[in-house]
């Protein structure tokens, strides 16, 4: 069974947290790129970027250990 998702309904369709997940770390890469590589903005979006793919690869890690202790 899912968790709940971001509007507090439980999430029924496999993936779809990761879907989203993923949509705001490209969302976010493109802002980077329109950034100035030495800027403040620069720097902390980097961080912000490595903070969700790390939360994103938690994710899925999760997931694959509930889907092979389910299969």
């Amino acid at each position: 069974m899912r968790g709940p998702s971001k509007n507090g309904t439980q999430s029924t369709v496999k993936g779809v947290d990761e879907r989203a997940r993923l949509a705001h770390i490209r969302t976010l890469w493109e802002q980077l790129a329109r950034l100035r590589e030495n800027s403040i903005e620069y720097k902390a979006l980097v961080r912000q970027i490595r903070k969700e793919a790390d939360a994103f690869s938690k994710l899925l890690e999760s997931r694959t250990g509930r889907d092979k202790a389910a299969g």
